[in-house]
């Protein structure tokens, strides 16, 4: 199986959702998203699947990305997504 993205850079993050949590990782996107152009969040299953895979992927602005919007990302097991998070709409290069 193979899911990748063509970012230079990755990253894991492994965190157990609680309110204190989520507004730490919104305040580390909105920061890290004052000197680049986006970033990818990824939910994924790393595993032996055999079977092709669909990736729910999402585009959002940062001005709009908001503690709800990322408790409904983490909350969403049943899906491998993709959710970018650009400057502006215009920003996206995907």
């Amino acid at each position: 199986m193979s899911i990748g993205t063509e970012k230079q850079f990755c990253t894991a993050l492994e965190w157990n959702y609680s309110d204190d949590t989520v507004d730490i990782v919104l305040k580390y996107i909105q920061n890290y998203l004052e000197t680049a152009s986006e970033l990818e969040l990824w939910s994924i299953w790393l595993g032996n699947e055999e079977s092709p895979i669909n990736i729910k992927k999402t585009l959002c602005k940062v001005s709009d990305l908001t503690t709800d919007r990322l408790k409904e990302f983490y909350n969403n097991e049943s899906d491998f997504q993709c959710l970018t998070v650009v400057n502006s709409i215009g920003g996206s290069t995907e």
